[in-house]
């Protein structure tokens, strides 16, 4: 039975999350939370994920005018 409990991590037998299932659940909790933030950006400003070509020359095209620009 001694021989059960001093195991060898490193023989190849699976022996669990080494940091435990609390900080699983935890980094689980960040990543839905910044997928939450991706998904309320897109929707409240209407630009999607990942533009298509046509958006990104469109932003080439028409940049933001230059506010220090007196002309402007």
């Amino acid at each position: 039975m001694a021989e059960e409990e001093n195991k060898d991590p490193f023989d190849g037998e699976y022996i669990g999350n080494i940091w435990g299932w609390k900080i699983s659940f935890i980094g689980l909790g960040v990543l839905l939370f910044f997928l939450g933030l991706m998904i309320w950006r897109s929707y409240s400003t209407g630009k999607p994920f990942f533009p298509t070509g046509e958006e990104q020359t469109e932003e080439l095209v028409n940049p933001l005018p230059d506010t220090l620009d007196p002309e402007n």
